[in-house]
């Protein structure tokens, strides 16, 4: 194996280790617990109110086994598939939630003392550059995604399809 081939190997499983734990770890902070599946399913209302409990499990089950998938390289293809499926109305979500971060800051600053509002003007900035950000994240997360639909999950995986 010569030096190219070693740290293309490493890169590969870097990137898995870095996909595959970062969904299962947030898979397991949306759903470990009352209070987090709660917020996740409030997150998922913002743009499908009628349908945001299943939904929401649905999309910790498909953070939880896409990254499992891709982590170990078993059916990655797949992983990555239903990962890519997540993301795109995650960044959504994220989209819709900085608008209405705006829209509460803007209909809360007038009950305020004058005093407060610059410190709601702070957190309406903060809430809607997290947001925006986290939409941003999920963009590269989701091209990530989609080249390993297209290449797989490379060396050393346990069912390459």
């Amino acid at each position: 194996m010569t030096m190219n081939d070693t740290l293309a190997t490493a890169g590969w499983l870097v990137l898995r280790l870095g996909m595959g734990s970062l969904f299962l770890n947030a898979a397991w902070a949306c759903g470990k617990d009352r209070a987090a599946f709660r917020w996740t399913r409030d997150m998922v209302a913002v743009i499908a109110p009628r349908h945001a409990a299943p939904l929401a499990a649905a999309g910790v089950a498909m953070m939880g086994l896409g990254g499992l998938s891709v982590l170990l390289g078993g059916y990655g293809r797949i992983g990555a598939a239903l990962l890519a499926l997540f993301l795109a109305p995650g960044t959504a979500i994220h989209l819709r939630s900085r608008a209405v971060a705006g829209a509460l800051a803007a209909r809360l600053s007038p009950a305020l003392p004058a005093g407060l509002r610059p410190t709601l003007t702070e957190l309406d900035v903060s809430a809607r550059m997290a947001h925006y950000s986290s939409a941003l994240k999920n963009v590269a997360l989701l091209t990530v995604s989609l080249f390993l639909v297209a290449v797989g999950t490379g060396p050393y995986s346990l069912a390459p399809f």
